[in-house]
């Protein structure tokens, strides 16, 4: 920011620079709206980005060990109750949108600027 003596001439340029950032800001905005992706409402039935790399093998795994957890009988103690709870677990846990959607930007920012440094 440069500074004058005159007071006018001060404010002047202090408006200019608010208005340059203002500028600055709606252009990210505008940039932001339009290269990343974003879901739609939950209750809208959107896709959620990362599904298919982080949910679908968790979902598939749950899938396989509910369905020989039925087919042993569905025991109440057992190593197959155990690895289906587990699975079970590791799905519900994937599924957890803002986790997938930050980690994804994160990603993002760190493939784009190069940080953390490689040693």
């Amino acid at each position: 920011m440069f500074c004058c003596v005159v007071m006018l001439c001060a404010v002047t340029i202090i408006t200019l620079t608010v208005s340059n950032a203002n500028q600055i800001t709606d252009a990210c905005i505008r940039s932001a709206d339009s290269t990343i992706p974003c879901t739609k409402l939950r209750g809208s039935r959107g896709n959620i980005p990362g599904w298919t790399e982080i949910v679908a093998p968790a979902r598939e795994a749950s899938i396989f060990w509910h369905n020989m957890w039925i087919a042993c009988g569905r025991p109440h103690t057992d190593i197959v109750s155990d690895i289906m709870r587990k699975t079970r677990l590791q799905y519900h846990a994937a599924k957890q949108e803002s986790d997938i959607v930050n980690s994804r930007f994160v990603a993002a920012i760190c493939e784009n600027t190069g940080w953390p440094p490689k040693s």
